[in-house]
C-alpha cells in the first residue's frame, strides 16, 4: 500500500514537472517573434501539435503561454520592408499612370477590427487555443486589410442603394448630400456615383477607376492584437444548449492602418457631375469610418476614426 503511495506521489510529481515544462517551453518560443505571420501560422500551431504528437499533457497552460507572448509582441518598425507606406513617403510611389496616390491614415476603434478570419490554419481543437485566422503580411508579418477587401467591403455597403431598398438608400442618400454639400443630389444620381466610384472601367482597362491598395497597420511599438470571444451555436433543435465560447483574436482598438487609393484627377459621374480628386478621397475616408472593412462590422467590429 505504502509503495503504491510512492508510485503516486512519484508519479503525479512527473506530471507537475512535464506540465512546468510544457508551460516554459511555449513562454520561450513564443516570445521571441521577429515575423508574426510565421509565428502565428507556423510556430503558434507547430508548438501544440509536437508537444501532442509527443504524447505531453497540453493544458491550458501552453496556449496560455503562447497567447501571452502575442499580447506581449510590440513591434517598432516594418523591417525596412518596401511598402506602399514606406514608398509613398520616400516620394517614390506617387502616381499610377494617371493616377494620383491618397493617403488616408485611420484609427481602428472600440471593439477591434477582425480581417481574414477564415484563413485557414492547422491547429488542434485545444481550449484556450487561437482557433480563428487572421490577415498578415507575409513579408513584415503586420496585419493588414487586402485591397480587395476594401472595395468589396464598401461596395457591398452601399449596395442597397444600388438596388433601390428604401431605408438604406435614404440613409446612404443623406450621407453624400452632406460629403459633397448638396441638398438637390437624387437617388438616381447616387446609382451614378456608386457605379463611377466602384464598377466604372473604360475601353482602355482601368484608366478611370479608383485602384485601391492593401492597407498596412503602422507599427508605433504597443501592441498591435487583443483578444475576444464568439459563441456559436448548434443548428439543431435547441440552439443555446451547452454553447462553447471560442477564443479569436483581433486588432486592438487604436492601431493606425494606412490606406492607399489610386485616383484620377476627376472622375466622371454622369454629363452634369464630375467629382475631384479630394472629394473622392474625402468619400472614401468617410465611408471607411461609416461603414468599415472586416467581420462582424454589423456588431460594430471594423470600424474607424480620424487620427
Amino acid at each position: 500500500m505504502a509503495r503504491n503511495k510512492g508510485h503516486n506521489k512519484k508519479r503525479k510529481q512527473f506530471t507537475q514537472k512535464d506540465q512546468q515544462h510544457n508551460q516554459s517551453q511555449a513562454r520561450s518560443e513564443s516570445f521571441n517573434i521577429c515575423n508574426f505571420a510565421y509565428f502565428f501560422y507556423n510556430k503558434y500551431p507547430d508548438s501544440i501539435a509536437r508537444m501532442v504528437a509527443a504524447g505531453k499533457t497540453v493544458d491550458m497552460h501552453v496556449p496560455k503561454g503562447l497567447n501571452d507572448a502575442i499580447k506581449a509582441y510590440q513591434p517598432t518598425s516594418d523591417g525596412g520592408s518596401q511598402t506602399v507606406h514606406s514608398l509613398h513617403q520616400r516620394g517614390s510611389l506617387r502616381w499610377v499612370g494617371s493616377h494620383e496616390v491618397r493617403h488616408i491614415a485611420l484609427q481602428v476603434v472600440h471593439p477591434g477590427l477582425i480581417a481574414g478570419m477564415g484563413t485557414a490554419r492547422a491547429i488542434p481543437d485545444i481550449e484556450g487555443c487561437i482557433q480563428n485566422g487572421i490577415s498578415l503580411d507575409y513579408t513584415t508579418g503586420l496585419p493588414y486589410i487586402p485591397g480587395s477587401s476594401i472595395k468589396g467591403s464598401l461596395r457591398s455597403a452601399l449596395e442597397p442603394s444600388r438596388n433601390g431598398e428604401s431605408e438604406s438608400a435614404c440613409a446612404h442618400l443623406e450621407l453624400f448630400r452632406e460629403l459633397l454639400g448638396d441638398d438637390s443630389l437624387g437617388m438616381e444620381t447616387l446609382r451614378d456615383i456608386i457605379v463611377a466610384l466602384f464598377d466604372n472601367e473604360t475601353a482602355s482597362g482601368q484608366a478611370g477607376q479608383p485602384i485601391f491598395f492593401d492597407a498596412l497597420a503602422e507599427p508605433d511599438g504597443r501592441s498591435l492584437f487583443t483578444f475576444d470571444f464568439i459563441t456559436p451555436h448548434r443548428a439543431d433543435e435547441d440552439p443555446f444548449k451547452d454553447p462553447v465560447p471560442l477564443q479569436i483574436l483581433k486588432v486592438a482598438p487604436g492601431t493606425l492602418f494606412n490606406f492607399y487609393i489610386a485616383l484620377p484627377s476627376e472622375l466622371r459621374v454622369n454629363d452634369t457631375l464630375t467629382l475631384t480628386c479630394v472629394q473622392v478621397q474625402d468619400v472614401f475616408k468617410q465611408l471607411l469610418m461609416t461603414f468599415g472593412v472586416g467581420a462582424k462590422t454589423n456588431l460594430g467590429y471594423g470600424l474607424f476614426c480620424e487620427v
